[in-house]
């Protein structure tokens, strides 16, 4: 058995970027960053969903500067730092089975989040849960929650100075709930 099929309940995720935004209808790309002791490698998903709310902007949700990007994008050998990133416990329904990468591709996705802006400082909260479904809607197996507090992986002030260029929203606020699904990117 490889990584992929390896299940594990010590799990963390770290929400690196997403673009989205909704008035009345909208749609959101997350990426997600996913790691635990007992595997080699930390998978990266997009979550890809859509749904209700007002607002929200590109970059909302910063955890890797621009300029590290961009980085990886001229030298493909260069790695970030990830032990820098904030990546929050997922509160497992099966710890004792746990879940493997395997289960997270194609899941569904509902996530709910609150941001809010201003030049170069902001807040947010995200709320996700993931489950094993047919279809978008209903539920066969719910494999995890997780409450994504981010307010210290947005671009502060000092950080932004520091490492330019960054996107970030001017002054706004947003919420949203949407529906999605988890699709392996790579690691």
């Amino acid at each position: 058995m490889g990584w992929w099929e390896q299940h594990s309940s010590n799990w963390k995720v770290c929400i690196v970027a997403q673009v989205g935004g909704a008035a009345g209808g909208g749609a959101g790309i997350f990426w997600f960053q996913f790691k635990s002791p007992d595997l080699p490698v930390m998978p990266n998903f997009l979550g890809i969903a859509g749904g209700l709310g007002v607002g929200g902007d590109i970059g909302s949700a910063i955890t890797l500067p621009w300029s590290e990007l961009i980085k990886q994008l001229a030298d493909p050998k260069y790695h970030s730092d990830t032990d820098s990133w904030v990546y929050s416990d997922l509160d497992l329904v099966d710890p004792g089975y746990g879940i493997s990468c395997q289960n997270i591709n194609h899941s569904r996705l509902l996530i709910g989040q609150a941001t809010a802006s201003a030049v170069l400082i902001g807040a947010q909260k995200v709320i996700m849960s993931c489950s094993i479904s047919s279809f978008l809607i209903g539920t066969d197996r719910p494999l995890f929650t997780c409450g994504l507090s981010v307010p210290s992986s947005l671009p502060q002030l000092g950080a932004a100075l520091e490492s330019t260029p960054q996107i970030q929203g001017g002054f706004g606020a947003g919420i949203f709930g949407f529906v999605g699904i988890f699709q392996y990117i790579g690691t």
